[in-house]
């Protein structure tokens, strides 16, 4: 049941609320109405329905009064609205198109920070199979000090964070029959199709619960 500090009415005093005022003086009943129901039989169900039904007609009599006080704005709010927007307008698009400048600049340096990742790397193997393969301990050493050259550029780079950007790693699936299914979500447009109508036989799906139940529609 509700508490009877739910039906206490909201304070109106804005006349221009007079419309909200007027409709409020049937919230009480209708609450105590939806409160009061017990659903026993076919009877007392009917009796929910109907009161379902009033109380959405109170929603929407409550609704239209709102909108029909706020569809006409202040004036002058809406000419510092409209103002401002013609103000702000021409800085948000300026702002916009330089970030996306900016951000195809960092995403070039980007391509060729990897690039020189990949040559560093590559050269870098090559330097081990040189060591593996030196004649001499000299010669050796001085391979393994050029593949410690090679790492420390390889640290720098890898370390590298641009300024006034984030990096935001981003993926596309270009072959969905490579994925593994630990990858993978099922569909609930394609399992829909196949679990039947109701009041008829529930079907089993592998891996998916199907049941019936009862939504309540305010008509």
């Amino acid at each position: 049941m509700f508490e009877q500090t739910a039906l206490k009415p909201v304070e109106i005093t804005n006349p221009k609320l007079a419309k909200l005022a007027k409709i409020q003086e049937g919230v009480g009943q209708i609450v105590i109405r939806l409160s009061a129901v017990v659903i026993k039989d076919q009877e007392t169900y009917d009796v929910a329905t109907a009161t379902l039904k009033d109380a959405k007609q109170l929603s929407s009599d409550l609704e239209n009064a709102k909108d029909e006080i706020i569809k006409e704005p202040n004036t002058f709010v809406k000419l510092a609205r409209d103002t401002y927007n013609a103000i702000v307008g021409p800085i948000e698009l300026g702002t916009k198109e330089l970030k996306s400048r900016m951000s195809k600049y960092q995403s070039d340096q980007e391509a060729k920070r990897q690039k020189a990742l990949y040559d560093l790397e590559q050269k870098k193997q090559a330097l081990q199979v040189k060591a593996e393969a030196a004649d001499t301990v000299k010669e050796q050493v001085k391979t393994v000090e050029k593949i410690a050259v090679v790492e420390a550029k390889q640290e720098v780079i890898s370390t590298f964070k641009p300024k006034s950007a984030d990096k935001v790693r981003k993926f596309e699936v270009v072959n969905p029959d490579l994925v593994e299914r630990k990858y993978c979500t099922p569909e609930d447009k394609k399992i829909r199709p196949f679990i039947g109508e109701v009041n008829g036989a529930i079907p089993i799906i592998p891996g998916v619960r199907i049941w019936d139940e009862f939504k309540i529609v305010n008509r």
